[in-house]
């Protein structure tokens, strides 16, 4: 089958571009079906038992890619010079009986947990008492000065905050990295809710949950809720206009400093246990030293792990989601290997915990090994051995960028030798940018590809084992990764 190419690029991206120096055909004929289905068959066999996140399969999953990197003559920059980058997962459980809100100054008052205060899970384990200053902030401000100036050190701020058409509150992500940016120790949402929704959520409040610390969307202090009749009304008796009404006054009031006030939380959260996963993270250096930031190439290492029977196997193998990808990962890393090397970096990057919520991916972008402003694009892999035989979907973000042009350049100069027919956005509908490891970088404003050949009826089932990749097309596919690759790593941004 002849190599065709299906796709709204920019072709003055195309000429513009640098060809990248030729690559040794011995190391690309190296991927063959044969050590497709070695990796496969090794990553989803019945004993990997799902590679669940956190697990010791997942740990020696990671161990086996990491031998495979080196091997590859990939740099380690994990931890301490190893090719893993382990990070925390928590599980704790509040005790609301033994936690309260207190306001301590002209008129003190206290609150207890699971009762009048709801506690929110998305913030690092709680100190056993926060204590600061008491600031009102109203509605959701200028994200270019959220605190008006105020110098809010070591305060902890209460925000009465307006609820979304859909029942949750306006209080977005970058409003708390900015306040744990300028210093606050604590945050108190004051909402309308109905009682219904209240004890709805209240009755959570001593359900575990599990977390990964340090990563970027985990608030570094504690957060909880309380509604308008409880800290509302305290703020209204304390002489803060803007408490009493609803809706919120518009303009908004600037963030008020609640004179002689001090805010005590007594957050009483008991660790359960602690565990840690993988990243594994290798790094082939480019040849050009005065080549300006890195190309990262991706695919996630974990599966669903053994859950709910299906017939009489309740192990989710998932070797089309995601062993395919990670074999194709692992091949071109060590095609790329051989060289001649391109002339930008190339990060190799195997997350886990991507079946559980992004941790791994997540984590790395608090975390990152080389710094993010230096990533010039990012190419994530995943699922690529079952659907479109001897074809390969390109999912490109909404807005072009240079890495199309390193799709078009790489599928029209190797037809003769892939035999594979490469499509972009099979389904614009499906918003597939969004979805998976690389919808983090995007949202950081990295430029990003996924390469994706869709879902089918094993996916996240017992049903996805290796004996149904078809392996000659994935070894296809990874050829044309290590092609696409080496065109992304030698054009300029």
């Amino acid at each position: 089958m002849t190599l065709r190419f299906t796709s709204w690029l920019l072709l003055a991206l195309l000429a513009a571009a640098a060809p990248a120096p030729p690559l040794a055909a011995q190391a690309l004929d190296s991927i063959t079906p044969q050590a497709m289905r070695r990796h496969i068959t090794r990553l989803a066999a019945d004993s990997m038992r799902g590679r669940a996140t956190p697990s010791r399969e997942l740990d020696q999953a990671a161990r086996y890619a990491a031998a495979a990197f080196r091997r590859a003559g990939l740099v380690p920059i994990g931890d301490s010079g190893t090719f893993l980058q382990r990070y925390k997962i928590l599980t704790t459980r509040l005790v609301p009986e033994s936690s309260t809100v207190r306001m301590t100054g002209p008129r003190p008052a206290s609150w207890r947990l699971g009762r009048e205060v709801d506690w929110l899970r998305g913030s690092e384990v709680s100190p056993a008492v926060v204590s600061g200053h008491a600031v009102v902030l109203t509605g959701l401000p200028d994200s270019a000065d959220p605190f008006g100036g105020l110098d809010v050190r070591g305060a902890v701020i209460i925000h009465l905050a307006n609820m979304t058409p859909n029942g949750g509150v306006e209080a977005p992500l970058w409003l708390f990295r900015a306040a744990a940016h300028a210093g606050v120790v604590g945050w108190i949402q004051v909402v309308q809710r109905d009682s219904a929704d209240w004890h709805r959520l209240v009755s959570f409040i001593r359900e575990p949950r599990t977390f990964v610390s340090g990563s970027k969307d985990v608030i570094p202090f504690p957060v909880v809720e309380m509604l308008d009749g409880t800290m509302g009304a305290f703020l209204a008796e304390a002489g803060v206009d803007q408490a009493a009404l609803r809706p919120l006054p518009n303009p908004l009031p600037p963030p008020l400093p609640l004179a002689g006030y001090t805010v005590r939380l007594r957050l009483v959260e008991r660790v359960r246990s602690r565990r840690t996963a993988p990243n594994v993270l290798g790094l082939l250096p480019g040849a050009d030293t005065a080549q300006s930031g890195h190309l990262l190439v991706a695919a996630h290492l974990d599966g669903l792990g053994v859950d709910r029977p299906i017939g009489s196997d309740s192990i989710y193998n998932g070797a089309d989601d995601n062993a395919s990808g990670v074999a194709a990962v692992l091949e071109a890393a060590r095609a790329l290997g051989r060289g001649p090397r391109p002339p930008r970096s190339i990060l190799f990057a195997l997350f886990s915990g991507t079946e559980r919520r992004l941790w791994g991916s997540a984590f790395y972008l608090a975390h990152p090994a080389v710094p993010l402003e230096q990533t010039a694009g990012m190419i994530n892999v995943e699922s690529i051995g079952r659907n479109l035989k001897d074809s390969l979907a390109v999912i490109l973000g909404p807005v072009p960028t240079p890495l199309e042009a390193a799709v078009e350049r790489a599928a029209r100069a190797h037809a003769a030798e892939l035999g594979i027919t490469v499509v972009t956005a099979p389904n614009p509908k499906l918003r597939l940018w969004l979805q998976g490891d690389h919808a983090l970088f995007f949202g950081r404003g990295i430029p990003i590809l996924y390469l994706h050949n869709g879902a089918h009826g094993d996916l996240h089932k017992p049903g996805d084992e290796p004996h149904k990749i078809d392996v000659v097309s994935t070894a296809r596919i990874a050829r044309f990764l290590v092609l696409l690759a080496r065109e992304a790593a030698t054009a300029t941004p």
